[in-house]
């Protein structure tokens, strides 16, 4: 049961700005010229902006970065604020370790998880009880058993609980293709030498950490052929991650009868009651073809062969937690063979993690009043009106959007909820007992979660619920219960900063708040209307014509190419891209709002604040990474890389090539554009 729950100096115009706010004191004086050096030695003042203006706001940086070897890829934005994040978690979960403030778990299970000698020293024991209910399988019902008593492997399908999507206000069992561990089905049906290599390191991989668990290398070898031979049949009929944005192919409303039906050698009603769940109603069957295959493997009856696969679930899920060796060869393979990284995170960071993902509103808690202090929110806040107010104000703009189209976007613009921070309530983890044995932790905070989620079906949504921690760097938007979610952990420089000059605070943070609002109606947001239900509520004309604007951007994002041979998907990453157009735009729109209400016109680095608007924004994506990451993520990520992520939007955004005074024509000032918000 899975967990529920991206210049010539001459165009510089430098001494042109003007200012509506107060005169600067000496101290914001000072204040806003070391903003402006930081600024500054990120530039490549040699690169043309309206040529590539990604090169130009971050070439300094770029040059300068290094890949610290424990790390697949650099942010100047996102990573920045992760390292930073954990440095401030770590001092909370050190003093509750030391019993000096927070619940005593925290530091219970953080003590636990930098005991690595303890892990080591309790290697054997923990295979033992992983061994366990995989030794029993001679049969589907005993295969079913299996699956109840390993809370932490995620073997033959997914689960998990999201609201319906037909019916939002209640909560719905859901059901999809899961149970290979590779990142998608093109992985088991190389088609190259390349991809015929990984594979054939990826077995090596699994029958090694067979003989880690105590198998000989004949044994293991022969259990890594089976594990693979099983994975690859589930991986057949699996939907590719492109297909998985079809939102509406993915809603299959299913009586738990007709479900069980459909893989009838698989008992769906003794392992749902095994796992507390006795009345389901109606779940969604997320990937119906998927369950073909996976009945045909368990029709099949090699239980030899099924053992194996499972045992291979259990170590690949624990391999964190079972000792140094499995640790290392686990991060050999998923870390620098699948990702370029030379080095694992120091366990600190490791365990900083870890904690988080299990405690996080424990943790939550004294991390906002660290991180999170003073009138941040309240500026947030108006930095979410203005681009509310930005998107309606650019509707009548649209030409291909017709009145009553407009009419509809409009009231469901209006039933937005924002969530900035963190929750107005906390989970408490009630009935969680953490110990000394982080093998023995994870088991159980796995199990309490599963509990928490499946005792959601058939109830209510909590709308006041999150999906992220408090210290996440990142955001989200949720189309069922149409919200816009911004954790205090992102709202940090260079995305926002309560000192920043507006327009910095605009262009970065402004960006990510506009790219949540756009998600609300891009290609699957906008078949959500107003109360969160999937369904067609824009007229037909507006469809054709939104599907029309839609391709321009798929073909423009398509067409960018990140290494030699390997291009962006401008339709898995449709969405997102659609966002950041959207969103860059809103942010600009929203401070010229600002502005207008006489709010301060702060410039550094001799930007006008129009500029400093893109120059923010760019800057807060400056990255290097692996070659292997970048290449996995264009066929696995919806987010388009970096570089793209900055040249794409702005090349299409008018203001942009103003403020630059970009001639027409130029690389960042096309004379075609694609407008869809």
């Amino acid at each position: 049961m899975n967990r529920m729950h991206a210049l010539p100096v001459a165009l510089l115009l430098a001494g042109c700005a003007k200012t509506t706010s107060a005169p600067v004191t000496d101290d914001r004086s000072a204040e806003l010229s070391a903003i402006g050096q930081t600024v500054e030695q990120t530039l490549d003042r040699s690169a043309d902006p309206c040529v590539d203006f990604y090169q130009f706001a971050c070439g300094g940086w770029l040059e300068s970065a290094e890949l610290p070897a424990d790390k697949p890829i650099l942010g100047r934005g996102f990573s920045v604020i992760y390292d930073e994040n954990q440095e401030v978690v770590k001092d909370i979960l050190a003093k509750a370790e030391n019993g000096e403030a927070g619940d005593p778990r925290l530091g219970e299970f953080y003590g636990a998880c930098m005991d690595v000698e303890a892990a080591n020293a309790a290697t054997e024991a923990s295979l033992a009880a992983l061994k366990a209910p995989v030794e029993s399988v001679k049969d589907a019902d005993s295969l079913v058993q299996a699956i109840i008593d390993m809370p932490m492997a995620n073997p033959l399908f997914s689960a998990q609980v999201e609201a319906d999507f037909k019916n939002p206000d209640v909560n719905m069992l859901m059901v999809g293709q899961g149970g290979f561990a590779l990142p998608h089905r093109g992985y088991y049906f190389p088609e190259d030498d390349a991809g015929k290599q990984m594979l054939a390191d990826y077995t090596a991989h699994v029958s090694k950490m067979f003989e880690l668990a105590g198998y000989s290398a004949d044994e293991a070898a022969k259990a890594a052929g089976q594990v693979v031979a099983v994975e690859t049949e589930l991986a057949r009929t699996s939907k590719m991650p492109v297909e998985l944005r079809d939102i509406e192919a993915l809603y299959n409303p299913s009586s738990l009868a007709d479900f069980d039906a459909s893989v009838p050698s698989f008992d769906w009603t003794a392992l749902f009651s095994g796992m507390g769940l006795t009345d389901i109603g109606t779940l969604n069957n997320l990937t119906p073809d998927f369950f073909a295959a996976m009945e045909k493997v368990v029709a099949g009856g090699d239980w030899e062969a099924m053992r194996a696969y499972l045992m291979w679930n259990q170590l690949h899920a624990a391999a964190n937690y079972l000792g140094s060796e499995f640790d290392a060869e686990n991060f050999a393979f998923f870390g620098t063979r699948l990702k370029g990284q030379k080095e694992q995170q120091a366990q600190w960071r490791r365990c900083v993690s870890l904690t988080d993902g299990n405690l996080g509103d424990l943790l939550g808690q004294a991390f906002v009043d660290v991180k999170f202090a003073g009138d941040s929110k309240a500026q947030a806040q108006e930095m979410i009106r203005d681009i509310q107010d930005a998107f309606e104000a650019g509707l009548p703009e649209l030409a291909w959007m017709d009145e009553a189209t407009r009419s509809k976007a409009i009231e469901k613009l209006n039933t937005f909820t924002s969530k900035i921070g963190y929750p107005d309530g906390w989970e408490a983890y009630e009935g969680l007992v953490v110990g000394d044995d982080l093998y023995s932790n994870m088991v159980a905070s796995t199990k309490w979660h599963i509990a928490d989620e499946l005792n959601k079906v058939g109830k209510p949504v909590d709308k006041a619920e999150w999906h992220m921690t408090p210290p996440t760097v990142n955001a989200y938007y949720n189309p069922l219960v149409n919200e816009i979610v911004f954790p205090a952990g992102i709202m940090q420089a260079p995305f926002f900063d309560r000192n920043f000059p507006s327009a910095m605070n605009y262009g970065a943070m402004g960006m990510v708040m506009g790219h949540e609002v756009t998600h609300g109606f891009d290609d699957e947001g906008r078949k959500f209307a107003p109360d969160g239900s999937l369904q067609d509520w824009w007229d037909a004309s507006a469809v054709e014509n939104f599907e029309t604007a839609t391709t321009c951007v798929g073909d423009l994002y398509s067409s960018f190419e990140l290494q030699p041979g390997h291009f962006v998907n401008g339709d898995l990453t449709m969405g997102e891209n659609i966002a950041d157009l959207g969103g860059i735009s809103l942010a600009y729109e929203a401070y010229q709002a600002y502005k207008g209400r006489g709010g301060a016109d702060e410039t550094v680095a001799g930007f006008t604040s129009d500029q400093l608007i893109f120059v923010a924004y760019a800057q807060s994506w400056c990255s290097i990474a692996t070659e292997e990451l970048e290449r996995d993520r264009l066929e696995t990520d919806p987010h388009s890389p970096p570089k793209f992520r900055v040249n794409g939007p702005l090349s299409q955004t008018r203001a942009f090539g103003e403020a630059f005074d970009c001639d027409m024509g130029e690389p960042m000032m096309p004379k075609d554009i694609c407008q869809v918000w």
